[in-house]
């Protein structure tokens, strides 16, 4: 019997972990982009993780380097 999503519950916690794989400063900003307010516009906090993660790719990129390609 499948299960309505509104059965499943969510999980909030007031501070949740986050990953210590990227730099303090990187980190940082991409929690400030996941809190964006989404009051007027449904995609702004969307909108605010993809400009801090292209930044970050930017300040950063030996975090974002892809693997090598084997033939």
């Amino acid at each position: 019997m499948p299960v309505a999503l509104d059965d499943i519950p969510v999980i909030r916690t007031p501070n949740p972990p986050v990953c210590s794989f990227l730099p303090p400063d990187a980190r940082a900003a991409l929690v400030r982009a996941a809190n964006t307010p989404i009051d007027g516009d449904p995609m702004a906090r969307v909108k605010a993780i993809e400009a801090v993660t292209a930044r970050v790719k930017l300040l950063h990129s030996e975090f974002f380097q892809a693997p090598p390609l084997e033939e």
